[in-house]
């Protein structure tokens, strides 16, 4: 497979209905910042309305669809509030679009990026591919993979992107008390994925935890670390339990993000504002978790978010 160099995470990007609503709820519940506000400016278009906020050192791309019949709006009629896509830059989208090809995952949408590079770069510091894609990775991944080929030649100060984890985080002064620890992500056949995320990304994928059963759970489950971030892939073995329903609901999809914060008890206040609540992890996300940290964690409680927000949260 040809080879090619991947970024840290760049967005974790979703499809919403109420922008408002869900960039006051990262910063009223968690804490967090609005950032990239020029870049978010630049990207924003006549199909979707766009605003960035931070989780613990990771962006989070907030997209309300303006347009039918293009990509968020067609998720956000299938899922509701979702995660769309996770984005990545890369060194040559030409390579890792070739090994999308051989893993049979084609292009959703194609997209020009001249006009937003060239509002956000000076002319002479852009280079490369200008063209981005979406490639129709759900069904297998779980998510739609968004992929642009790094722009400039040397990056800009201040930066313009800030990659998960990156130093450049320092450079802006937000400090976050939070920290993403894991995305977790519900599939099919977890076989099938693993074989995808082989091809597709070569290496650049680190197989944290290999494919196991939870037998009393009913689940397989497996860890990768992808762009600096942990993917924690779970493949439900009937429709019973909150992931097998989750996919007999909603079909592969990111399910929840993994977070430590201060204090994982997030202000019955705060939440109450939001029409939302948190419970008690059951033993299904703690056995999840055990995978993705070595051992079950204990007092872990469930953020419910995902109708409204997108994705559900468990707090360790």
């Amino acid at each position: 497979m040809p080879s090619f160099l991947l970024s840290p995470l760049h967005q974790i990007e979703y499809a919403v209905a109420d922008l408002d609503y869900c960039q006051r709820f990262f910063k009223d519940v968690f804490g967090e910042h609005d950032v990239e506000t020029e870049f978010s400016r630049e990207l924003s278009n006549p199909a979707l309305e766009i605003r960035h906020v931070g989780f613990g050192e990771t962006v989070q791309q907030l997209c309300q669809p303006l347009m039918p019949h293009l990509p968020h709006h067609d998720a956000m009629q299938a899922l509701g509030n979702c995660v769309h896509n996770l984005c990545f830059l890369v060194d040559s989208i030409d390579n890792i679009r070739a090994n999308c090809a051989a893993a049979g995952i084609e292009a959703l949408i194609e997209f020009p990026m001249d006009d937003i590079w060239g509002g956000a770069l000076a002319p002479e510091n852009i280079e490369g591919n200008l063209v981005a894609c979406i490639m129709n990775s759900r069904a297998v991944l779980g998510y739609q993979l968004e992929l642009a080929e790094t722009p400039w030649v040397a990056e800009p100060e201040p930066p313009l992107m800030l990659p998960a984890f990156g130093p450049q985080w320092q450079a802006t002064g937000v400090t976050s008390q939070n920290t993403l620890r894991g995305i977790i992500v519900v599939v099919r056949d977890l076989d099938e994925t693993k074989t995808a995320l082989e091809t597709i990304f070569v290496d650049n994928l680190d197989l944290i935890a290999a494919p196991v059963e939870l037998e009393e759970q009913n689940l397989k489950c497996m860890v990768v670390k992808l762009g600096l971030v942990p993917l924690v892939y779970v493949q439900p073995l009937s429709d019973e339990g909150t992931f097998g329903r989750f996919l007999a609901e909603k079909g592969p999809a990111v399910h929840s993000l993994v977070a430590a914060t201060a204090d994982n008890r997030i202000s019955d206040e705060s939440l109450a504002e939001f029409e939302l609540s948190s419970e008690t992890a059951s033993m299904e996300f703690v056995e999840v978790l055990g995978v993705l940290l070595d051992d079950r964690p204990e007092n872990v409680r469930c953020l419910m978010g995902l109708e409204k927000v997108g994705v559900d949260f468990l707090l360790i």
